[in-house]
């Protein structure tokens, strides 16, 4: 069966700052369509520009990325993410199938199959540095990888692929929310 033909999308409201977020089923998962937003300490808007925020959401610690959740969501665990590719055939075209049709600098190679629309929101160093917006999508697992890192996802304008990484608990990268269907 192809799963694009038997996609449910939907919205969800967060009631603690009335934003709403699109949501899409893939498989057996439900996941925020965008990027979060929600304001706490240790998120942050790129290049703390807020207008950034609005289209490509905030960057979040691990930590706060955590809390930044809503209630009835969770942060993926590198399992998720797993599941998620492997429901769309694979590490080595779900970058593709994923990726936003506009948003990337350069050519853009996504097809947004899924209506997932993944945006590159760029990252937050440690020290506070910014890079890589229009060219760069990373995504919080809630996988830790030992007590200082943590797993990702992410994606580089000219990859087809939702590569995994690890990355230091402090940097900060955007957030997806999952949750079981129903």
């Amino acid at each position: 069966m192809d799963l694009r033909t038997d996609i449910a999308r939907d919205s969800f409201l967060d009631q603690r700052d009335d934003q709403e977020y699109r949501t899409v089923r893939i498989g057996n998962q439900i996941w925020m369509a965008s990027n979060l937003n929600y304001a706490c300490p240790d998120s942050w808007c790129y290049d703390d520009d807020h207008s950034n925020s609005h289209s490509l959401g905030r960057l979040y610690s691990f930590q706060s990325a955590q809390l930044a959740v809503p209630a009835g969501w969770r942060l993926p665990s590198k399992e998720d993410w797993d599941i998620l590719v492997a429901t769309i055939g694979g590490v080595g075209h779900a970058g593709t199938k994923l990726k936003a049709r506009i948003g990337w600098e350069h050519e853009n190679t996504g097809t947004d199959d899924y209506g997932f629309s993944l945006l590159p929101g760029g990252c937050r160093f440690t020290g506070g540095s910014y890079f890589y917006k229009g060219f760069f999508a990373g995504f919080w697992s809630s996988s830790g990888y030992g007590s200082a890192f943590a797993y990702n996802r992410y994606l580089f304008y000219f990859f087809t692929d939702l590569d995994t990484a690890f990355s230091s608990k402090f940097n900060g990268y955007s957030v997806r929310c999952v949750r079981d269907a129903e």
